[in-house]
């Protein structure tokens, strides 16, 4: 049951990531940190719903109560400075992704799947 939201019992077959599942699930307990995560080609930081994300070069900022698509970037907005900092300190207390793990820019990946080599069994 999450008041206002879902009733008792009631089931959602909606799809969802795992990724998803942290930030609906910390304002259900009435929590609302900010969320970073980080991949071999992306960073990212969600407070609220405001979503920072970084792919290579690329920088965006998207407020996902008006924009569920994350189609407009809101780079320029002061939140963006905000979250990009956040994540940055967070990052710097991580492990360093290895060079072998990292993929390079998303340009560089268009054709990646076609130069891996077979998995032999």
């Amino acid at each position: 049951m999450w008041p206002g939201v879902l009733s008792a019992g009631q089931v959602v077959n909606q799809l969802a990531m795992s990724m998803d599942w942290l930030p609906t699930l910390l304002p259900a307990a009435g929590t609302k940190p900010t969320v970073f995560w980080r991949t071999q080609d992306m960073a990212a930081a969600r407070q609220g719903d405001w979503k920072y994300v970084r792919w290579g070069n690329h920088e965006y900022l998207a407020y996902l109560a008006e924009d569920e698509t994350e189609n407009a970037n809101l780079k320029h907005a002061p939140m963006f400075e905000q979250l990009k900092r956040a994540y940055e300190e967070w990052d710097k207390q991580m492990l360093p992704i290895p060079p072998e793990v990292r993929r390079g820019p998303w340009e560089n990946q268009m054709n990646r799947a076609r130069d891996l080599d077979p998995v032999r069994r």
